[in-house]
């Protein structure tokens, strides 16, 4: 498996960024949340959970949540190639969770002056990035997995929900 580690090196600092790629958009996310990046793995999918949560990865004994980025941001085409790939493995509070995404691009030390609290992106709503860094004549969406996490659990618990009203034969609302 190939694994690259980055939680103790010393050369980063606290305002390092990794830039990737999701579709033909660039993303950025604060190194701090990153435990590892990795090459795809088998995941499991769970029924009645939204599309969102592409199911589950089981790295060394634990079983984490794999979110879709590509579909969390409506991104349908990948043109890049797909041994680029990777999972971007990240610990948020005591919650691990992976993200789907299309390629790595750099690691990249950020000038704070240059992140702004996001202006409506199209890209990524605030609900997902609510800062972005500014650079030259680009905008780049700096993730907040919290955000994500909260995000694809409160949908989540809205299928359920559904399948659940459903189940015992009570019409869910459109």
């Amino acid at each position: 498996m190939d694994t690259m580690q980055h939680a103790n090196n010393d050369t980063l600092s606290d305002s390092t960024y990794i830039f990737f790629d999701v579709g033909e958009h660039r993303l950025g996310l604060w190194l701090q949340y990153v435990q590892e990046i990795i090459q795809p793995i088998l995941c499991f999918s769970v029924p009645d959970t939204h599309d969102h949560l592409k199911g589950f990865i089981r790295l060394r004994d634990q079983v984490i949540p794999l979110i879709d980025l590509p579909k969390l941001i409506q991104v349908e085409s990948n043109p890049h190639d797909p041994e680029d790939q990777k999972y971007i493995i990240c610990k948020i509070d005591r919650q691990t969770i992976a993200f789907d995404i299309h390629q790595i691009h750099d690691f990249v030390e950020l000038k704070m002056d240059h992140i702004e609290k996001s202006s409506s992106n199209p890209i990524c709503p605030s609900s997902i990035a609510s800062t972005e860094y500014r650079m030259d004549d680009q905008s780049i969406p700096l993730l907040n997995p919290d955000q994500i996490l909260r995000l694809v659990k409160e949908l989540n618990r809205q299928v359920r929900q559904r399948y659940v009203m459903g189940e015992k034969g009570v019409k869910p609302r459109t």
